[in-house]
């Protein structure tokens, strides 16, 4: 297994059936995700997240992260720093499919 970042406590390998088990969806590269990538401003260099702004504006989705670099483009976001830390993410309570009331989405580390 590839070595894990520090600031990443999953790999992807981990990640990704976690995610399903929760019942996220993979968000695939489309190409209005392209288009919008052609059109951003450089604000930000790293080529990962700027796909990750192009999907949220093109998909008007909440991106959820602690960059600060991101809050440049002007898209929906939310600070990951302002969240709760509970192991699991516990998503928006107007969100559908949510676990039933007090349980949490699996804690993805086991702990």
């Amino acid at each position: 297994m590839p070595p894990i970042r520090s600031d990443m406590p999953l790999s992807a390998a981990q990640a990704i059936p976690w995610a399903q088990e929760c019942g996220f969806e993979l968000l695939p590269l489309d190409l209005p995700h392209q288009l919008t990538l052609e059109q951003l401003p450089l604000h930000h260099r790293d080529p990962f997240d700027r796909l990750l702004v192009a999907q949220s504006i093109s998909e008007s989705l909440l991106l959820v992260c602690a960059d600060p670099a991101f809050h440049a483009f002007g898209g929906p976001l939310q600070d990951a720093r302002q969240l709760r830390r509970v192991p699991g993410w516990i998503p928006h309570p107007d969100a559908e499919d949510l676990p039933p009331a007090g349980q949490r989405f699996p804690d993805p580390l086991g702990e």
